[in-house]
């Protein structure tokens, strides 16, 4: 769906509403709206996707931990109720 040149448009397909061919229409230019937003979006999809690798690795063990366990786990969490951050008064 993403084309070899970014800047290659169709200006015969300019400003086509969305269809089987092009998802999102094309733009004034022609080009593909739905690919040039990937494009655009890649560095921040990577980031999205590093992420969601961090939480199912660290975070989604511990708060099973925390829940099956209880006990020390259950207070090391950052959202117990008895952390530091919960216990002021402001």
């Amino acid at each position: 769906m993403v084309v070899d040149s970014q800047n290659a448009g169709d200006l015969f397909g300019a400003n086509r509403l969305p269809n089987w061919s092009h998802l999102l229409g094309t733009d004034t230019l022609g080009r593909d709206v739905l690919s040039r937003l990937l494009v655009g979006d890649r560095v921040t999809l990577v980031g999205v996707v590093e992420a969601l690798i961090v939480v199912l690795v660290l975070a989604v063990p511990l708060g099973l931990a925390a829940g099956y366990l209880g006990g020390w786990t259950d207070g090391s969490s950052p959202g117990s109720p008895t952390s530091p951050s919960r216990s002021r008064p402001w």
